[in-house]
């Protein structure tokens, strides 16, 4: 769970997912045309 304060944009959102589904092993789950899908977040 990520909680923040205030609204988040769309370019926030697919970056703290693409981070987190990396760190927890679990980048398949992300749909095939999603930016972070096949390289590393920082």
């Amino acid at each position: 769970m990520l909680v923040v304060r205030g609204t988040m944009s769309e370019e926030e959102r697919s970056i703290y997912e693409g981070y987190l589904s990396h760190k927890w092993g679990i980048s398949g789950f992300l749909p095939s045309i999603h930016e972070y899908k096949s390289r590393d977040s920082q």
